[in-house]
């Protein structure tokens, strides 16, 4: 932004008021803007001030971002929401030992159950290749099923080995088949994303995925763009809305700008048309007289 001296254009003088322009004899002229009927607009317009002002790179880094949410963070949890933290807190601790406890009984119970199956066949509980053995060699559980059936207890071992291969052949299968299904779906989501992304620009999807009903929505067969405008609607709404009142506040000032710049038609219009002049290099001596004038009446240009 260029600053203007306004020293400059009134020589040094005592601060007086400019009334009009003096002429070779001493006189005075009235200033063209009072004249014409024409107002000048000295400088940028507010509209290119704050343009101008949006545009100004914040200074913001992410680590000063980070540190601002966890300070916040903490003055939620120690101040308004400590209770609620607490209790939180406490549940989540209450569960863990729960589940630690289920966990304790039910080794427990498996203890049990291996010492008794390690005295049957007379080897040491924690003899795992041991026990694992004597349970493969002991077909008396399948003597009374093979002679009911007609076949040998060995043809019977078979059978069941056969089978087990088979039934281990169809949850590989399985799997390979669902595994491709989720590919699938991944690489549709990728391509949701995309265009979603095109339409909102700070739509993620990796931080979307973070979000439990984001997830949630998308396994039920929601699509992306769907879910992501559930879950953000209030935001969409808002910004769709502030996007409308940029573009009317910006077509007015475009308005008021062309008007402006329209030369007034007598008996057409009771108001002054407005000039607007920006460029410092091209201003008149009275242009410089009629800004010193502004500026100690309080006016503030800027160039």
């Amino acid at each position: 932004m260029r600053k203007l001296n306004l020293r400059l254009f009134d020589g040094g003088a005592p601060a007086a008021a400019v009334t009009g322009t003096e002429n070779a004899g001493g006189g005075t002229l009235p200033l063209n803007n009072n004249q014409t009927g024409v107002q000048v607009q000295y400088g940028k317009t507010a509209n290119e001030g704050q343009a101008a002002a949006d545009q100004k790179p914040t200074t913001h880094t992410t680590s000063d971002a980070l540190q601002a949410k966890n300070a916040e963070f903490e003055n939620l949890i120690k101040g308004d929401y400590k209770d609620q933290f607490t209790k939180k807190t406490q549940s989540i601790i209450d569960q863990r030992f729960k589940d630690y406890k289920t966990l304790q009984e039910n080794n427990s119970n498996m203890s049990k159950v291996m010492s008794e199956v390690a005295k049957r066949y007379g080897v040491e509980m924690t003899d795992y290749d041991g026990l694992m053995k004597a349970i493969a060699q002991d077909t008396s559980y399948l003597e009374k099923e093979a002679m009911e059936m007609g076949i040998s207890v060995e043809q019977l071992k078979h059978l069941r080995d056969v089978e087990a291969e088979n039934a281990e052949l169809r949850r590989i299968t399985e799997e390979a088949n669902n595994q491709k299904k989720i590919d699938e779906i991944y690489v549709k989501w990728m391509e949701d994303a995309e265009r979603v992304k095109a339409i909102y620009p700070t739509f993620d999807f990796a931080t979307e995925a973070q979000n439990k009903k984001f997830t949630d929505l998308l396994r039920v067969g929601i699509d992306v763009q769907t879910a992501y405008q559930v879950l953000h609607q209030d935001e969409i709404i808002g910004g769709a809305m502030q996007y409308t009142a940029q573009t009317i506040a910006q077509k007015q000032a475009q308005n008021i700008e062309r008007r402006a710049q329209r030369p007034s038609e007598n008996g057409t219009s009771g108001q002054a048309s407005v000039v607007t002049k920006n460029d410092v290099n091209k201003l008149t001596r009275e242009d410089r007289r009629e800004i010193a004038r502004r500026a100690r009446s309080g006016e503030t240009i800027s160039f």
